[in-house]
């Protein structure tokens, strides 16, 4: 029996044990969690593959209403009386043009607020 059990050239061979699988029998469950615990862990360290937003410009333009000319009234008068009128009629549209920009001073103060909380 011994000479099946060992190799050719090893003559002082130990026969096997015969509490070999008794010994055995409390590492297996062990052995067998450790290698459990491997693969876990294994599993876990595998190359994750994060998303980061990129943030994006955008331009917000003034509406269009802000941004149309504010034409001059014409003159069409003869007396002292009429150039009174256009007078006023100037202070008017420049008035006009003053909200216009105001507003959009107001459109660029938000938009700079936003900037801001992000």
């Amino acid at each position: 029996m011994i000479e099946k059990t060992c190799p050719r050239a090893a003559k002082n061979c130990a026969p096997p044990s015969k509490n070999f699988p008794v010994l055995m029998k409390p590492f297996l469950p062990g052995l067998g969690l450790f290698c459990l615990a491997l693969c876990v862990l294994a599993a876990g360290c595998s190359a994750r593959v994060e998303t980061v937003p990129v943030p994006q410009i955008v331009k917000v333009y003034p509406p269009d209403v802000l941004t149309a000319p504010v034409s001059a009234p014409e003159w069409r008068g003869k007396t002292n009386g009429d150039l009174l009128e256009y007078a006023q009629d100037l202070e008017t549209a420049l008035d006009m043009a003053n909200t216009k920009l105001t507003a959009i001073g107001k459109l660029k103060a938000e938009d700079a607020d936003m900037g801001k909380a992000e």
